[in-house]
């Protein structure tokens, strides 16, 4: 069994001697903070590196469209039935992409461009996903993250449970516990595969982001 919510708390209530431990099976509170950390988490890997946590989900038309994934996050490769690239055009400009069979996404699904070579049949979709959400305290997280770095969340629930309780002298010193383990997890993310041969290179072109528009307490870990 991987790591369960149970142990991140655990580890986050020893940060302090002012956490009370019995919180933790009073409400369903402390494991909605886990399945938060979590997310966070899952939602920094799309921004640094949308392949880290992917699917890949073949997905039929229906109605004259293709449904986007629920578990889809960040999407950031499509293709066609012969296993051609499909691009992803502004639904204002369907024939930005002129060479290539396009869709543009309005409200979840998929539309073809209007051109004759717009795409048929199924869609493969790559996409950066959600994290799955521990159901239970004894419940282990989701597996495709790190154990190595559940100290991330517990980090970030200590936060969580300091600033809850009003204990503002303790959280400069746990947020910098935090940003260590974010820095880490942020690191492993760039290089957990390196080599790549590629003829160009893909990344997230949305505006830079604080990593403290994310995580509880404000950080000064850019995404």
């Amino acid at each position: 069994m991987g790591t369960t919510a149970r142990a991140v708390l655990e580890q986050a209530y020893l940060t302090s001697s002012k956490n009370d431990p019995r919180e933790i099976e009073a409400s369903s509170e402390p494991l909605a903070r886990v399945n938060r950390a979590l997310a966070k988490a899952f939602a920094v890997a799309a921004r640094v590196n949308p392949a880290y946590f992917a699917l890949r989900s073949v997905v039929q038309p229906t109605g004259g469209s293709w449904p986007r994934p629920a578990e889809a996050n960040s999407v950031f490769f499509l293709q066609d039935a012969a296993g051609a690239e499909v691009a992803v055009v502004p639904f204002y400009d369907p024939d930005a992409e002129p060479s290539r069979p396009a869709v543009y996404e309005l409200g979840g699904r998929f539309y073809g461009a209007g051109r004759t070579n717009d795409p048929t049949g199924p869609l493969t979709v790559w996409a950066s996903r959600h994290a799955a959400p521990a159901a239970s305290l004894d419940t282990s997280l989701d597996a495709s993250f790190p154990e190595a770095f559940a100290p991330l969340l517990a980090a970030d629930v200590a936060v969580e449970l300091a600033l809850k309780d009003g204990r503002d002298e303790e959280v400069p010193g746990l947020v910098a516990a935090r940003d260590f383990w974010l820095r880490l997890f942020v690191a492993h993310l760039e290089h957990a595969t390196v080599g790549e041969a590629a003829r160009f290179v893909r990344r997230f072109r949305g505006p830079a982001l604080q990593a403290g528009s994310l995580f509880t307490g404000g950080s000064e870990v850019a995404l």
